[in-house]
């Protein structure tokens, strides 16, 4: 993947968009919906973002994070976020956590903000941009 050379630079992104043939899906006002409706309901939702030049947040790309407010911003820099909707009841150690899962409702709230989303495992990930090839199918 060609690295942006500033992406905190929103002329910069701009530029590397157009020239790697990258798609914008989202604007800021619906990224903004989005936070907004998240920071509104009482779920317990986990995050991970990854930008336009392969960096992530959780810093290992691996983990997520609830705290919200580290994803806001700089928007024009964000390729994709992903939002896991269940939350793990421990039951004891010999027994298997139940789980609680409420991607329905992940996504009634991704609906309303009108954000292009496609599904993950117990959760889905919004699409700031798409590249080239990509075959993907929001929902």
């Amino acid at each position: 993947m060609e690295a942006v050379v500033n992406i905190r630079n929103r002329d910069q992104v701009k530029e590397y968009v157009f020239k790697a043939g990258i798609t914008s899906v989202l604007n800021d006002a619906k990224w903004e919906r989005l936070f907004m409706l998240l920071n509104e309901s009482d779920r317990f939702f986990q995050y991970r973002r990854v930008d336009l030049d392969g960096s992530t947040f959780p810093e290992d790309g691996q983990s997520f994070t609830p705290e919200l407010a580290q994803y806001r911003g700089d928007f024009w820099a964000m390729e994709w976020l992903e939002i896991l909707a269940f939350k793990a009841h421990i039951k004891g150690a010999l027994l298997a956590p139940e789980i609680e899962d409420f991607t329905i409702e992940l996504v009634e709230l991704a609906k309303k903000a009108g954000v292009k989303f496609t599904m993950i495992e117990r959760g889905i990930r919004v699409w700031g941009y798409v590249r080239k090839g990509a075959d993907l199918i929001f929902v």
